[in-house]
């Protein structure tokens, strides 16, 4: 057989082969890898992620809409019903569900203390009297003011619960469409990581009409002036292109799927291709040479360098580290900064028994001791709405200390979609979410401080510590207590009532239990001859209460015909109970401050709570692992560990790289110098152009050294494509984006410096012998 003839026919099984790869690639997933950068290998990250995963945080993503005006107007609520519905009709494509101040369901107080949920809208306003009306709600709601509406009523935030079964991807552009065409003249904002990773692909994109032809001009044509020879340029940019689709066959093969993250690789692979086809057949190559000591003693000088930069390091990790202030991503993080307090979260996680009510008033006290603590914006926990459920059901906002009464609690709330990202639904943990701001002032140290004390002083009782409570809880309505008002109050808690004061709350306690009673709910309805008997001793309420109860109900005819005396009794007993300890603990807290009826309702309500805990100290106990996370508190984890696998990689590359000493020692030495200094120099020179690391760009300082060790570009053909290709990655420093920029600029870096340390040192070398 004919050279000739053994070529077409090689040709023609590499068309046939790569033909096969080509349809076998089709299948390939793509993923957007939203959360590729997180390391499995960290355990703080390891147990953050595993802790976020089991609330379904990573599946609720915000869309932020903002009033062009002064505050909250009758069109932009109409703007924002519109896209929560929009929004909702979007179930089979993923979109679970949607919560919004137009479509939210609320834990509200009834006129008789009973508790409702109802919507906090059943109808949009039309008009300035019903805008006043609602704006009124809202303030006076502590799931919505400052949660789905910001506390200036300029903002408005749309939970968004999306399928993880879907495309986070997909599913992200798809909400971004249904915002922008009901969202009117409302600004839109969107908050979570598939936005996020979407930023940088919508500006290339955008940019491609133009920065395509700019790429290819500039590839081919540094390339064709390097080599002079149009027909070797097509070879060689054709056959790189094509081992592409090999790449795709086999990332498909080992399971791994296309996603932000495998672009070095997809970028690696397209440049070891090319440089290897562009050195095939060059006759320009000199004979390898050893290059003059003084070069290698720049080359050593620009490693030692390289390397003291790499050690000293500090990868971006947090989207307000890795966007810039004046994309699409730093202006959404500014629009949450500035409406909502913050735009990112501190996690709290909570593991411990909360059926157990010692458990469940620690963590209230916690979240209390948070929303107090400086720097905090906005905390949320179950503990909050166990609370408020009880203020309806038991007349003080705290959890109750039986666990048959915590048990009523949890029933309440079961199915309420609320809890569904606060408490497991076994009930043994609790996350605790609190706002922080996306670039705390006084830096992220400061706050996991002041979280730690916060967990630290949830496990205490007594006076201090509830005197600690009461500022906390002051400080969230923006009160300030006087300490000897506090300090005579707490004092007054800890001593048994006066005659006068019992008597006080005595008569209280009848006149509220008998409206009570009075109720059709009540199982019996006391008649006058019946209060004669009952009410001196819900009065005096000493001594063995639940068996004086007990007799009186028994000298009742009445109750004796219908049956239900135990449930009367029982019924009466509880009541009496828990009203006796809000009456004595708001007579208590009133105290506190001057005039107790300007104060706002949330602090009347908490405070006495917090004296109703003195009062009736829960067990001790309440023992719960606490942990104090968030991306912030991790982020140091992350850009530890993305520096740690950028070290262990190059090492690996250029241990590798020793294996090519058994193929010449002269190019096994060479490879590994030019490998050494062109990532040393790509180091050196990101950090001087002010281009930081991170975890997006981290794999691409791996080029260089993959580079100089497989391809020592000694030949002229090699350089001019490395130079080509680098000079055509440059092209993405216009995207604006920095993810982006700062990806370009490295491989742009890491190309070029390939090509020119493979220059100066095999230029002008000393004559092999």
């Amino acid at each position: 057989m004919s050279a000739g003839l053994r070529s077409r026919w090689a040709l023609l099984a590499v068309a046939a082969t790569t033909a096969l790869a080509a349809f076998y690639a089709r299948g390939v997933s793509v993923d957007s890898g939203v959360l590729d950068y997180l390391p499995d290998d960290v355990p703080a990250v390891r147990e953050w992620r595993a802790s976020l995963q089991r609330f379904d945080a990573f599946d609720s993503w915000l869309v932020g809409l903002e009033e062009p005006g002064a505050s909250l107007s009758v069109d932009g609520l109409r703007h924002v019903d519109a896209v929560t519905r929009s929004l909702e009709a979007l179930k089979s494509s993923g979109v679970l569900a949607v919560r919004s101040v137009t479509n939210v369901e609320t834990l509200r107080e009834a006129a008789d203390g009973s508790i409702d949920s109802n919507l906090l809208v059943t109808a949009l306003p039309t008009d300035a009297s019903g805008l006043d009306a609602l704006k009124r709600r809202i303030v006076a709601d502590r799931e919505v003011y400052g949660a789905l509406v910001s506390r200036d009523l300029k903002g408005y935030a749309l939970v968004v619960r999306a399928d993880p079964r879907k495309d986070p991807a997909a599913l992200a552009r798809l909400i971004e469409r249904t915002v922008q065409a009901g969202r009117g003249p409302l600004g839109a904002h969107y908050l979570g990581a598939p936005f996020f990773a979407a930023v940088p692909l919508q500006h290339v994109v955008a940019r491609l009409p133009w920065i395509l032809p700019l790429f290819l001009l500039l590839l081919g044509g540094i390339f064709l002036a390097g080599t002079r020879r149009p027909g070797r340029v097509v070879l060689v940019l054709g056959g790189a292109g094509l081992s592409l689709v090999w790449w795709l066959a086999l990332m498909r093969g080992l399971g791994r799927s296309v996603s932000p993250s495998s672009a070095p690789l997809a970028l690696g692979w397209f440049a070891l291709a090319g440089t290897l086809l562009a050195g095939l057949g060059d006759r320009s190559t000199r004979p390898l040479a050893w290059p003059r000591p003084g070069r290698v003693l720049l080359c050593l000088a620009a490693v030692a360098a390289g390397a003291v930069l790499l050690a000293h390091a500090r990868p971006l990790s947090t989207p307000g580290e890795v966007f810039s202030a004046h994309d699409e991503v730093g202006r959404s993080l500014a629009f949450f900064d500035d409406r909502f307090g913050g735009s990112d979260f501190l996690q709290i996680d909570f593991k411990g028994d909360l059926t157990d009510p010692a458990v469940a008033a620690r963590l209230l006290r916690l979240s209390d001791l948070l929303e107090g603590s400086r720097g905090f914006a906005d905390v949320r926990s179950v503990a909050q709405l166990l609370a408020f459920l009880n203020h309806g059901f038991g007349d003080v906002s705290r959890v109750p200390t039986s666990r048959a009464a915590l048990a009523n609690l949890w029933f309440f709330l079961e199915g309420n979609g609320d809890v569904r990202n606060l408490v497991t639904d076994r009930h043994d943990e609790a996350m605790v979410m609190v706002r922080i701001p996306s670039r705390p002032p006084e830096g992220t140290a400061a706050l996991v401080a002041a979280a730690n004390a916060a967990v630290a002083g949830s496990a205490l009782q007594g006076v201090a510590a509830t005197a600690e409570r009461l500022q906390a809880i002051a400080r969230t309505s923006g009160l300030d207590l006087e300490p000897t008002r506090v300090s005579a109050v707490l004092a007054a808690a800890t001593r048994a009532p006066s005659p006068p004061e019992n008597a006080a709350i005595g008569a209280q306690v009848v006149s509220r239990l008998r409206s009570i009673l009075a109720s059709p709910d009540s199982p019996y309805q006391p008649s006058e001859d019946d209060w004669r008997g009952l009410a001196p001793v819900l009065a005096d309420g000493s001594g063995d209460v639940a068996g004086r109860i007990r007799t009186a109900a028994a000298a009742m005819p009445g109750l004796g015909a219908t049956g239900l005396a135990p449930k009367f009794v029982d019924m009466v007993v509880a009541r009496e109970r828990d009203l006796r300890l809000s009456v004595r603990s708001q007579r208590l807290a009133e105290g506190l401050v001057p005039s107790w009826s300007a104060a706002p309702e949330a602090f009347r309500q908490r405070a006495a709570g917090a004296v109703a805990d003195l009062i009736d100290p829960q067990r001790e106990g309440g023992s719960a692992t606490i942990v104090v996370s968030g991306l912030q508190v991790v982020a140091g984890a992350i850009g530890a560990s993305t520096l740690s696998h950028l070290w262990r990689d190059l090492v690996w590359i250029l241990g590798l790289g020793v294996l090519s000493l058994f193929f010449g020692l002269r190019r096994g030495v060479l490879g590994l110098l030019v490998a050494a200094t062109a990532t040393a120099l790509t180091l050196i020179g990101c950090r001087a152009a002010g281009v930081e690391l991170d975890a997006g760009s981290a794999t691409f300082y791996l080029l260089p050294a993959l580079l100089g060790v497989c391809t020592w570009p000694s030949r002229r053909g090699s350089r001019s494509f490395l130079l080509a290709l680098g000079a055509a990655m440059a092209t993405l420093l216009f995207t604006g984006a920095p993810p982006v920029t700062r990806v370009a600029a490295v491989a742009f870096a890491g190309l070029v410096s390939v090509a020119l340390v493979a220059w100066f040192l095999g230029s002008r070398g000393e004559p092999t012998a």
